[in-house]
């Protein structure tokens, strides 16, 4: 089984089923798919919009697959990392999730994953993604002190997500 196939249950499991919180600054999502990240995948398909609500499984992986795992180098990372940053690329987008990588591993923040980078994920261990999910706290406190409003994801969302991440790592 791929790295992604393995990676993908676990995203799902993350992301839930279908939410529509107005403080969600995502907007309406079905399996962690904003309503215009599907629309926009359905007309590179030459399928007509219909509501996220109705989004399956399979397209819901072919999506995180072409957006958010292959563009952020995850096939080339050894599990459990590749996992960790595939949650992040999901959650804060593949840029934001590639600093947070890089302050993690201790190399130059640019945002682009690099041959440095790859090269420094290659030898992560443990300690490293044990790093990259402090980091990713970090940053989610960042979040919600600068947005009050974002708050509530912290406790029951973000931080939940981030526990169920270090049980895979240990």
């Amino acid at each position: 089984m791929s790295d992604f196939l393995r990676a993908l249950p676990v995203i799902l499991r993350n992301e839930g089923g279908l939410v529509d919180d107005p403080a969600d600054r995502g907007g309406r999502t079905n399996k962690g798919i904003t309503q215009r990240t599907y629309d926009a995948w359905l007309t590179s398909h030459g399928l007509p919009s219909v509501r996220v609500d109705e989004i399956t499984d399979e397209q819901a992986g072919a999506i995180y697959l072409g957006a958010y795992w292959t563009p952020a180098s995850c096939d080339q990372m050894p599990w459990p990392l590749s996992l960790i940053h595939f949650d992040a690329a999901v959650n804060v987008g593949p840029h934001e999730a590639a600093k947070l990588l890089q302050r993690a591993l201790g190399v130059a923040v640019d945002g682009d994953i690099g041959p440095l980078t790859l090269s420094r994920c290659r030898a992560a261990g443990p300690r490293d993604c044990y790093k990259y999910l402090l980091e990713r706290a970090f940053q989610y406190r960042r979040i919600a002190s600068a947005y009050p409003t974002q708050q509530k994801f912290l406790a029951g969302g973000w931080l939940l997500r981030l526990e169920r991440l270090y049980a895979e790592v240990t």
